[in-house]
């Protein structure tokens, strides 16, 4: 019964091992081969959530979002610990940015609010307000190119405003 309920990825894999090791009816036996099991997965599930953490780069600032969009998610998989890994995979994030000599005013502010972080007292324990002031980076420039696209004409939807403008709202 016990092996009817395992729901890992291999597990008709782990019953084979299970079954010719373990007497009928030592589920204690059984459980820790299963518990050893699902240790290791868990650690490999780290490790390549690691690994794909460190390889995250970003040039553009949508780039930058898509990174720290993932940054977030495997953030949650590979546990913080003293958080100098994150801060380092934050650090070359922004490598790639401050390279892009295209960002040259966005890179200024980025530089000014990463390196405020970097100079704290103990920047490895405030990642999550690290990634959330990146983050207000990208909304910034977004909302700047979108105000330049109403400036120059180039953007026609209604935005809040205009309704204002036009009297709709309060």
């Amino acid at each position: 019964a016990l092996l009817a309920c395992i729901k890992v990825n291999d597990a008709k894999e782990l019953r084979d091992q299970i079954r010719p090791k373990c007497e009928w009816g030592c589920g204690r036996q059984a459980l820790r081969m299963i518990d050893e099991h699902i240790k290791q997965e868990t650690y490999r599930e780290i490790m390549a959530a690691r690994s794909e953490m460190t390889a995250l780069t970003a040039g553009t600032m949508k780039e930058l979002k898509a990174a720290l969009n993932k940054f977030e998610v495997l953030g949650k998989k590979v546990p913080i610990g003293d958080g100098t890994h994150h801060l380092e995979c934050l650090r070359r994030i922004m490598r790639g940015m401050l390279a892009n000599k295209a960002l040259a005013e966005e890179n200024i502010q980025m530089q000014t609010i990463f390196q405020g972080h970097l100079r704290a007292p103990r920047p490895n324990e405030r990642i999550n307000d690290i990634v959330k002031d990146l983050r207000d980076c990208t909304k910034d420039d977004a909302w700047d190119k979108r105000l330049d696209r109403i400036i120059s004409g180039k953007d026609t939807k209604p935005t809040a405003t205009a309704a204002l403008d036009d009297g709709q709202g309060r």
